[in-house]
């Protein structure tokens, strides 16, 4: 029975020959098919970069173009500058009369009201300077009465030399004629002639004198007393005198904060000297200085915001209050000369004032600090200015 055998193993090394090509057959459409479907895959990869290449070199620049247009005809409407300051009201406190300091009433970052009393000076010599002013008019009025006393004498001086005259006159007339008819002698008439040349001349020394007194006097014998110039000066003098007193209290003009006080008792200061500064910080307002290119469209109260350097998550609206009428050099100790032959353009500066908004609280701002400055001109460049560069 060995070729039975034989057919038997034949017959299953066929089946499975058969079975392995199925499977082979199987795997391999099984194997294409996923190729395929990886070679779509990486066609469909393929085709999509390149549409993401196209919108990258197309869309996207054409995109960034059009934004940066956008920006460019939007950008004129604002102009900006980190070169601004706060600027506040700072009065320099001084004293009217110059002495030596008594009292010094207030510390160095004070608060203090308007009238609150700062320093005293020495109070003695403008007390003294007030007595003898009080003496000189007290004098002046005794000059006065005496004056008017002397002038009366000279009147009734005058009057009596006057009556004296007219008598020596008929004396005269008489010895003429006695003379004339020869019973008296000459030297007689001569003796009433020189007596009556004696009271004219005594007459009008006296109306001299009368003169100078009245003229004393004012020009006027019943002027009221407190109307003679002399009194009026005295009084004005008086006055003065008090005043210089008064002016030994050194007050406060405004409101503010004290400042820089160096001021010590028993210094000695000169009048009108600074001593300290008085700084009203509830009131600051902002020097802006912008490039004289900026200021094209820029105008009164247009709005306006604000950002300390100190403060950089806080804003101040404000408002364009004033432009200088010159730039920054022209106020400076020494312009520029511009008519030397080593002349370099630089673009100059003019200052621009801005008004913070009187309804936000800016006590934190102090003088001095920097701030960045952005000015709304409303006024944009406008689309029809980019598209002019491309007429023919």
């Amino acid at each position: 029975m060995p070729w039975q055998v034989y057919a038997r193993v034949s017959v299953s090394n066929s089946s499975i020959r058969l079975l392995l090509s199925k499977l082979i057959f199987r795997v391999s459409a099984l194997l294409a098919k996923r190729l395929k479907n990886r070679i779509d895959l990486m066609t469909e990869a393929v085709m999509s970069r390149k549409a993401l290449r196209f919108l990258l070199l197309l869309i996207v620049p054409l995109s960034l173009a059009w934004l940066a247009l956008d920006q460019y005809a939007k950008g004129g409407r604002y102009i900006e500058t980190d070169n601004a300051y706060v600027k506040a009201h700072i009065v320099s406190v001084s004293a009217e009369m110059g002495g030596r300091v008594e009292k010094v009433l207030v510390k160095d970052q004070q608060q203090v009201r308007q009238g609150d009393l700062l320093f005293v000076l020495d109070r003695a010599p403008f007390q003294i300077a007030l007595a003898k002013a009080n003496a000189q008019l007290e004098l002046v009025r005794n000059e006065l009465d005496t004056l008017r006393a002397e002038y009366r004498v000279a009147k009734a001086e005058a009057s009596e030399a006057q009556e004296r005259i007219q008598f020596l006159n008929l004396q005269l007339e008489r010895s003429r004629r006695l003379r004339e008819v020869g019973m008296i002698r000459a030297d007689a008439y001569d003796e009433a002639l020189h007596q009556r040349d004696a009271a004219k001349a005594r007459l009008a020394a006296i109306e001299e004198r009368a003169s100078r007194v009245l003229v004393a006097l004012g020009g006027h014998v019943l002027l009221a007393t407190e109307r003679h110039p002399k009194i009026l000066e005295a009084m004005a003098a008086l006055d003065e005198a008090k005043l210089a007193l008064d002016r030994t209290e050194i007050r406060a003009s405004q409101d503010g904060t004290i400042s820089n006080l160096r001021l010590r008792p028993g210094e000695n200061i000169n009048r009108g000297a600074g001593l300290f500064s008085l700084i009203q910080p509830e009131q600051p307002w902002i020097e802006a200085n912008f490039k004289e290119t900026q200021l094209e469209k820029v105008r009164l109260g247009q709005p306006a915001s604000l950002v300390a350097d100190a403060f950089p998550d806080r804003q101040w609206p404000a408002k364009v209050l004033a432009i200088a009428p010159a730039t920054g050099a022209q106020f400076a100790v020494l312009p520029p000369q511009n008519a030397t032959g080593n002349w370099v353009k630089v673009v100059q500066r003019v200052p621009v004032i801005l008004e913070i908004d009187p309804l936000q609280e800016s006590t934190a701002l102090r003088a001095g600090m920097t701030v960045t400055v952005r000015v709304d001109t409303g006024k944009a460049r406008g689309m029809p200015d980019v598209l002019s560069w491309f007429k023919p």
